[in-house]
């Protein structure tokens, strides 16, 4: 054979068996053949003939799939038949993927267009069925330059119609103001009071920000030094904010300029510039309070106790009660020596005293006592936390309000030295600052000769940070009698019409806390209103979708995608809408910091961060980039190493260098240890210093600069630099940096909207985080009344102490704070908000309160449209299935971009996507003639594609293939045998269920076990501790649907397995998978739990956390045989044994197996293996089991 047929040959055999490790080396050679080479080679070896047709059958795929599509469209095929009877669609797109996966090689390796003219060429004496591929794509291409021509001119005339449709939105927002926008009578009131002190209280929308900056600038022109007028604002973007807009106002051509800071900037500027005042020998450095938490490791040096170091390692709530307390005292001002005594003698001696006798003979402490002595434990440690982050020069936000206001209100000659540096002082949103703030403020304006307070009680929803919502009222009443007290109320809104005004007066009037409020009006000078929308949905899936497709509409009508928002009291109520937005590419940014991980290159950034700051204790960092192909290590290699350290993860990065066995590449796998192991943070580099070196060498910085400024991974690196530039020597311990990043990955950090926000993307964020916004199009969903998520140790430590020390109710003040926060969110809003909540999300679901005013102002309109909650992409069945096929099409034609210009077929298939969205334009009652003209022209333009048009054949055989699974599962059959249709909703359409609490549960307790089980030994008391906090965490968002109860039973239930017999067994596999054949079928399963008794018995164990209703024996007994045939067929043993294990019942019921059993209970499942094959999905209705089910909502035989 020549060299070149060698090289064919060699490329033969890689396709054929699918080793694709070469293949690129030999493909890279074809780049440099010339035409002759290509046309002798085509037609004698049989390689390149197999990749030509491949990618002709593919196209002829496409275009039948698309010819159904069109049929559906059109009316011509009904989409329910569609859906439920044409599964052979779903493996033609399987066999084409696998098509393109050939293809694709070839395309990426070599010339596209010259290969495949090339091939066509020297192939044109073959077959005729190529010729007549050929000849269609010929024809085809034609046909769909055509249609691309009218998308075009549908296209122009869509850009054309928004750009009218926005300049009547913008003339609507004019039209709204007067042209001069000069201060009202209660502005300018407000800005010409330059002495005494000055309350203004402000709300949502009345010029707040203007009357301040106006106030400075008259301040200035009546002969104020602009040096001595301090400004304090809320937050550090209002800063900026308030800055520029002084600066712009008053110009710069004066010789200095207001001092412009946020509180806590400026207390901790005052401790700094006298640090040595303070009691510290050197400049301070700022702590990160959420940093806190790491430093308890170190609190020996301050001499604790044995005992709390005890409790610290044995009761981690210890840690978060004494943080919880820590912020309390400082935000109250109240010192931890008056508190202890009190706390000591008026709660837990009493306590102790009265269960003494139970405790002396053995007896536990009762919940009530034991939460008492954590909480005496916590404020025990609080003095030494403190002590340690000031003998280490550490400052925290507490520590520099309190230091600041202690000595101001010790030392009067402090005291007159600071305000001798000012005259006025302005203080913005003064309701959000805490007591010791509100104090400082006061203490102050005795010596200034103008105080100003502006804020709105009526938003203090600060409450969990420590803001005093009585800041505003005690400034009041304390200096009533003063004589030089003046209140101005901005009674006048510019930002919503009256009808918003009206909502939320009424809102907020529901909280009888006794603050006069002023009669509030509209600014709005025209007949413009905001348009108020209250809706009743199905579920939160409905709620998604009907939502995204309004703001679709409104954003093909010339809103702005950054000019709308969705606001809920927590993300996870919306994680629904999130998913719509996925799923129908409507950009968007939420305010967790996940965020910033959704695109691979921060995820990458963050686990290469991780895993070289500690590669053995973050397995989970060094796991993810060995699977995901990092430094180029193979999947098969990173599964190998992953799987040899599954029990021992900590040993994952040292096993890189034990390389016993075989590997596919070996030398990628130590290439990868030797990136890890040379940028590991060392001690004599600083941690600026180690960041950047690292990103710099895994190429993350050139990325970063790639992507520009605005990318996420510029926001994380700037986030990261910012947090080492604020946290400083206190990441002197790598591993706090490592879990920090870790937090932010994981979403438990939310960020401020500015710190995510995109141009064009819709903001998803809480509503405490969208205070002091707007928007014109605001979103509120899920407003239904929702049981708080289990009060923990650290808020009942923070409540028992707020409700006997300080005397208040905090479950009457939260229910007031939650009202405050529902006004917060309504009055975001300028032209329209859209208010929503789920029927039928639990069945004692009920409206909260801000729906409830809403739906008695404005009535409710039911939405009774059922958008089936379980699917990934939540629109109707046919919907989801025509986008989901449509998109998929698109991503294989771009795989083929050629000579022939297959791209039209693209443009075809994009005219349809338009005119599904234009669909939704048809719904909008408010479009013009224009527009309705313009869709009735792109109906008349894309009409069917008959099959004959390219090849004069008949229409496609309606013989159906079989849908098969490529292997089988004990869920498989299991589901089948309960319900054929639900089966199919489930395995065959890839509907996705909901995870209900049985589920959480069932997860939860599996996971524990599994744990417990991979120490290889009975866990202590800690690790057993460590264990169930970290299966708590990992399942932290579905926690609420438990409730408390469950929680503590869960625990209770897994404590008792623990320290059972049933646990002593020695472990020989858990959570074990095991690939086997039966009744010649491939199946796969995955064993809970495979062990061995003290007489020898070997047992497979699958856990159960239902009620005890599945004895081995009867109807039951089946999963645990099938897994007992798994075992003998990997192994080559035979067990004695199978059992139940339920967990939460106490029960184990166990059968011993023979062969004769073993046959006998598996020839129960051959009947259910043959109806799946031969794709039998009838219904078996039933009221209970429909009433329950997932899909009832789309099941056409549903009871």
């Amino acid at each position: 054979m020549t060299s070149n047929d060698d090289l064919f040959g060699d490329i033969q055999r890689n396709l054929r068996s699918g080793d694709s490790n070469e293949l690129f080396t030999y493909l890279n050679r074809l780049k440099v053949f010339d035409a002759r080479t290509w046309h002798e080679n085509c037609s004698k070896n049989q390689p390149l003939v197999e990749i030509k047709d491949s990618v002709l059958s593919s196209v002829n795929v496409i275009l039948n799939l698309n010819l159904e599509i069109q049929d559906i469209i059109e009316g011509r095929l009904s989409p329910g038949s569609f859906y439920q009877n044409h599964q052979h669609l779903k493996a033609r797109m399987n066999d084409l993927g696998k098509l393109f996966t050939k293809a694709s090689i070839w395309m990426k390796t070599t010339q596209q267009d010259r290969w495949l003219h090339q091939l066509m060429k020297a192939t044109e004496d073959s077959d005729e069925e190529r010729k007549k591929l050929i000849s269609l794509l010929a024809k085809s291409t034609e046909l769909n330059r055509r249609k691309a021509r009218d998308v075009e001119t549908i296209k122009e005339q869509i850009r054309t119609l928004r750009a009218k449709s926005r300049r009547r939105i913008e003339e609507r927002w004019r039209d709204r103001h007067s042209s001069e926008r000069t201060l009202n009578a209660k502005q300018k009131e407000a800005t010409e009071i330059t002495e005494g002190r000055l309350v203004i209280t402000a709300g949502p929308g009345s010029g707040k920000t203007h009357v301040l900056v106006e106030r400075i600038a008259n301040l200035i022109s009546s002969g104020a030094k602009p040096s001595r007028i301090l400004m304090l604002t809320f937050t550090v973007k209002a800063t900026a904010e308030m800055s520029a807009r002084v600066e712009k106002n008053i110009g710069t051509d004066i010789a200095d300029n207001p001092v412009i800071m946020n509180f806590n900037s400026f207390c901790k500027h005052m401790v700094e510039s006298d640090f040595e005042g303070f009691g510290f020998e050197k400049m301070p450095m700022h702590i990160d309070p959420r940093m806190r938490r790491y430093l308890f490791e170190d609190l020996t040096e301050e001499g604790i106790s044995e005992e709390l170091v005890e409790l610290i390692e044995q009761k981690p709530d210890v840690i978060d009660i004494t943080l919880k307390l820590d912020d309390l005292l400082h935000n109250r001002s109240t010192e931890i020596e008056d508190i202890l005594p009190w706390f000591e003698e008026e709660v837990l001696t009493p306590s102790e005293d009265s269960e003494r006798e139970t405790i002396d003979e053995g007896g536990e402490p009762s919940k009530d006592l034991a939460l008492k002595r954590l909480t005496h434990a916590g404020l025990r440690l609080i003095n030494p936390l403190r002590r340690f982050i000031r003998n280490n020069n550490g400052l925290t936000f507490g520590d520099q309000i309190t230091l600041f206001h202690t000595r101001l209100k010790n030392e009067p000659a402090y005291l007159e030295k600071v305000c001798s540096d000012y005259d006025h002082v302005l203080v913005d949103e003064f309701q959000d600052n805490n007591q010791a703030q509100g104090e400082i403020i006061k203490l102050m304006s005795e010596h200034l000769a103008s105080t100003c307070v502006v804020g709105d009680p009526n938003q203090a929803i600060f409450g969990f940070r420590g803001a005093n919502v009585s800041n505003l009222q005690d400034f009041m009443l304390d200096f009533a009698e003063s004589g030089d007290l003046t209140k101005v109320d901005l009674d006048t809104c510019y930002r919503h019409s009256q009808q918003v005004i009206d909502y939320s007066e009424e809102l907020i009037s529901l909280n009888q806390d006794g603050i006069e409020r002023p009669e509030i009006k509209s600014g709005w000078i025209n007949s413009d209103s905001t348009e108020i929308i209250v809706q009743n949905m199905i579920d939160e899936a409905s709620e998604a979708v009907e939502h995204g497709k309004v703001l679709k509409r409104k954003n093909l009508l010339g809103y702005e995608w950054d000019e709308m928002a969705v606001l809920a009291r927590s993300l996870n109520y919306v994680s629904k809408v999130i998913g719509y937005f996925d799923n129908n590419d409507i950009p968007y940014v939420t305010t967790s910091s996940s965020n910033l991980f959704r695109e691979e290159i921060t995820i990458e950034a963050g686990m290469i961060l991780r895993a070289c700051i500690d590669p053995v204790g973050n397995a989970q960092a060094i796991g993810f980039l060995l699977k995901s192909g990092f430094m180029g290590v193979t999947r098969e290699d990173a599964e190998i190493l992953t799987r040899k350290n599954r029990y021992h993860p900590q040993g994952l990065f040292d096993s890189l260098t034990e390389l016993e066995g075989k590997y596919a590449n070996q030398k990628t796998i130590l290439a990868f240890y030797e990136f890890i192991n040379s940028n590991k943070k060392l001690p004599s580099i600083s941690m600026e210093d180690w960041l950047f070196s690292t990103m710099k060498e895994s190429g993350i910085i050139s990325k970063m600069i790639e992507q520009g400024a605005n990318s996420s991974l510029s926001k994380l690196v700037s986030l990261l630099l910012a947090q080492l530039s604020n946290a400083g020597e206190f990441f002197r311990y790598p591993n706090r940096f490592a879990n920090y990043i870790k937090q932010l990955m994981e979403g438990k950090i939310e960020l401020e909207i500015e710190q995510v926000s995109k141009p064009g993307h819709v903001v998803i964020s809480t509503i405490h985080k969208a205070k002091g916004l707007e928007w014109p199009i605001v979103v509120m969903p899920s407003l239904d009344h929702r049981k708080p998520p289990p009060t923990l140790n650290p808020e009942k430590a923070e409540r028992l102490i707020v409700h006997h020390y300080f005397n208040e109710n905090v479950e009457e003040e939260q229910e007031k704070e939650m009202i405050r926060i529902f006004y917060v969110g309504l009055t975001r809003v300028q032209d329209l908000i859209r208010l929503s909540r789920p029927l039928t999300r639990s069945e004692k679901s009920k409206p909260n309160t801000l729906f409830s005013v809403g739906a008695e102002i404005f009535g409710v309109e039911n939405i009774d449209t059922i958008y089936p909650s379980i699917m990934q992409n939540p629109l109707s069945v046919n919907e989801g299935l025509l986008l989901n096929l449509r998109t998929r099409l698109e991503d294989s034609i771009g795989e083929l971009r050629h000579g022939f210009e297959i791209e039209d077929l693209t443009k075809s298939i994009r005219a349809l996507l338009i005119y599904h969205l234009e669909q939704l334009v048809v719904n909008e009652h408010s479009i013009d003639q224009d527009l309705r003209k313009l869709v009735q022209h792109m109906e008349s333009l894309i009409g069917r594609v008959e099959y004959h048009e390219f090849t004069g054949e008949t229409e496609v055989s309606d013989i159906q293939d079989l849908w098969r699974p490529k292997r089988y599962t004990w869920s498989m059959l299991d589901a089948y045998r309960r319900c054929p249709q639900k089966f199919a909703f489930s395995h065959v359409h890839k509907l996705v269920s909901s995870n209900n609490k049985s589920m959480t549960v069932g997860n939860l307790v599996h996971e524990i076990i599994e744990n417990i089980g991979s120490l290889g030994k009975k866990p202590t008391g800690k690790e057993f501790d460590e264990i169930i906090e970290m299966s708590f965490k990992n399942h932290v968002n579905k926690l609420p649907l438990l409730g408390e109860k469950k929680i503590e039973e869960i625990k209770e239930r897994v404590a008792i397995w623990n320290n059972s017999e049933r646990s002593r067994n020695k472990v020989i596999a858990i959570e074990q998978g095991l690939e086997f054949k039966f009744h010649e079928r491939n199946f796969y399963g995955k064993i809970d739990r495979v062990e061995t008794d003290s007489e020898g018995n070997l047992r497979i164990i699958d856990f159960k956390t239902g009620k005890a209703n599945k004895k081995p024996g009867s109807s039951g007994q089946e999963q645990l045989l099938l897994y007992a045939h798994a075992w003998q067929q990997n192994t080559g043993e035979f067990p004695n044994l199978i059992a139940y294990d339920f967990v939460m019942e106490g029960q184990i019921e166990e059968k011993e197996v023979n062969p004769i059993l073993l046959e006998k209970g598996l020839s129960r499942l051959i009947p259910i293996i043959e109806g799946i094959d031969a794709n039998q999905f009838e219904a078996n209705p039933d009221k209970q089991t429909c009433q329950y089910c997932d899909f009832s909502g789309i099941c056409p035989d549903r009871y």
